[in-house]
């Protein structure tokens, strides 16, 4: 992406690709407060933006879905810190996990087996954007926002739209074009 690109936002904008820098498993771990035994809790996890983003006359109106897909391993020890108590893993214990998941709220789907003596887990966030239209400044490639959001680089090529985004500790590069 050229940083020194900017461009004319105005219009909507259909989100095609997103790209990430750095590690989206560091990231979930880092957001929880887990003990030393669970630091091999996430697996693997991927990152995808979908929807629209509308830009006119300074206000930006988004339809967008954020979607984290991740694998999680629970082994008994890593239950056993968080719960404070010796726990030895079963197929029950581990429906019990899948449930507990579901039912926190962070997750809109979760499937876990029992397997080797610990719990593998597949899990699915998906985080709608607020779709109140929210004010926002060029300044040469930049798009800032009054809510302290860090500001993001943008390139308008033609009808293609790269934006460049830091959001926890991950470098995001999204790419649209212009419908």
């Amino acid at each position: 992406m050229n940083p020194n690109c900017g461009g004319t936002l105005d219009g909507t904008w259909q989100i095609d690709t997103t790209c990430v820098e750095g590690s989206i498993v560091k990231m979930m771990a880092d957001q929880q407060n887990l003990p030393s035994a669970c630091n091999s809790l996430f697996q693997t996890a991927t990152l995808s933006l979908t929807g629209t983003a509308a830009f006119a006359n300074g206000m930006e109106t988004d339809n967008l879905t954020m979607t984290i897909d991740a694998t999680v391993l629970y082994t008994s020890a890593c239950v056993s810190a968080i719960g404070g108590t010796t726990v030895t893993l079963t197929a029950a214990l581990c429906s019990s996990l899948q449930s507990n998941l579901l039912n926190s709220g962070d997750f809109s789907s979760a499937s876990c087996s029992f397997t080797g003596g610990n719990c593998a887990c597949s899990v699915s966030s998906q985080k709608q954007s607020p779709t109140t239209a929210q004010a926002y400044t060029v300044s040469g490639s930049q798009i800032s926002y009054p809510s302290g959001s860090a500001p993001m680089d943008y390139c308008v090529e033609g009808t293609t739209l790269t934006v460049r985004q830091l959001d926890s500790g991950l470098t995001l590069f999204n790419t649209a074009h212009k419908l």
